[in-house]
């Protein structure tokens, strides 16, 4: 079996975040499905269905479940996914993690979906199946997790560990600081003093700059290397009864931003992204990891807002690697909108209803310890095999 970019369940295919996908679902199923379907039938309105249900519940399963049952599927598997995608970027990690399979071979690239994706992953899914289904012998067995590093301005490096996550991770806390005006700053440990950030919700006037609040960590010491998932926790409040919450962690170099895409190399995509609408925050603590919170989307889990109340959410933010420089700093932005990194016409549903006139805070302090979490490989731990700058 070899899934390239596949989805395990709604989580995946509809609503990252619990915020529907509605751009790319509705060009999906109208430039690659109704110009191809059959003559003189009839379709179900397959937008229209993912947007009337939004919610991981027996719509989708019947008395059955939609997710990928992964502990069942004990054959070989190689799955691949693309860390900079919009859609499909989190599932393989997922099934990679929970699969039964004596042989598992996980791929991390950083790729167009639907050009470059399929001709990265041609020489390993064609050794992969000479093996497996020609019962071959290969001349080395290939690695079980490899990746492209990332290591800023289009250059990149293969890389290879023996499991994911990389087992030398060391997950690392940058708490916020919001305490002065303007640009906020993070650091190893929560500020003493407590301090709020506020921006604005209401980004539907197209002439206005987008709302944020930025928080820079201090220039680093030493080169790090990023390998692995992120997450964010915050504590939030918000003057409506809802609101969207988008993370996206950058590097500067100076005021310069460091891009880390491999194609497209001037695109403003940050180095990794994350969203989540707040009132489908709970978790649940069984699925949930040190790396990545596990939402459970269930509609008798939601929590409305109640305005000017402080809630704590936990922020899954799409596993990437990258190597950081030196001297350079690491940037959160927080928004309530999609990151400049999405395609046009790609971008997630806009709920005008809580987010006009709405203004959104972030708490920081010895009370309310926001943060980043970001997972560090020495670079020693992550052998390289070859090197493409």
């Amino acid at each position: 079996m070899a899934p390239i970019s596949a989805d395990g369940d709604i989580r995946d295919l509809a609503y990252p975040g619990g915020i529907f996908l509605e751009g790319y679902c509705r060009w999906w199923w109208n430039e690659l499905v109704l110009p191809v379907k059959l003559p003189n039938t009839e379709v179900d309105d397959y937008v229209s269905g993912l947007r009337s249900h939004p919610w991981d519940d027996e719509y989708y399963y019947g008395n059955g479940t939609l997710s990928t049952d992964f502990p069942s599927i004990d054959m070989p598997v190689l799955t691949a996914v693309s860390m900079t995608n919009t859609i499909h970027p989190r599932s393989g990690f997922e099934a990679f993690s929970s699969l039964s399979s004596r042989v598992k071979r996980l791929m991390i690239m950083d790729a167009v979906y639907s050009g470059n994706m399929y001709k990265d992953f041609q020489p390993d899914l064609e050794a992969f199946f000479d093996q497996y289904l020609k019962g071959e012998k290969l001349v080395e067995e290939p690695p079980t997790v490899r990746m492209v590093l990332r290591t800023g301005g289009g250059g990149w490096q293969w890389r290879t560990a023996s499991t994911w996550p990389v087992p030398s991770t060391e997950y690392r806390e940058l708490f916020l600081d919001a305490t002065n005006a303007g640009v906020g700053h993070t650091s190893t440990r929560a500020p003493s003093r407590e301090g709020v950030a506020e921006y604005s919700a209401d980004v539907e006037d197209g002439n206005k700059a987008m709302p944020m609040v930025v928080f820079e960590s201090a220039p680093l010491e030493e080169d790090i290397g990023l390998v692995g998932h992120f997450r964010a926790t915050l504590w939030v409040s918000s003057t409506t009864s809802d609101t969207d919450v988008f993370v996206a962690l950058l590097v500067m170099d100076g005021e310069r931003e460091v891009p880390y895409r491999t194609y497209e190399t001037g695109s403003a995509a940050p180095l990794t992204w994350g969203c989540l609408k707040v009132s489908r925050r709970a978790t649940d603590p069984e699925r949930s990891t040190t790396e990545r919170p596990w939402h459970t989307h269930r509609r008798e889990d939601a929590q409305p807002l109640v305005p000017g109340e402080v809630v704590k959410i936990d922020v899954e933010i799409m596993p990437a690697t990258g190597r950081v420089l030196k001297g350079h700093r690491l940037r959160v932005e927080i928004s309530p909108v999609e990151d400049p990194g999405c395609p046009p016409g790609w971008e997630r549903e806009y709920d005008a209803s809580y987010h006009a006139g709405a203004t959104n805070r972030i708490l920081t302090g010895a009370s309310f310890p926001s943060s980043i979490t970001i997972p560090v490989v020495p670079h020693e731990d992550l052998y390289m095999i070859t090197a493409c700058e």
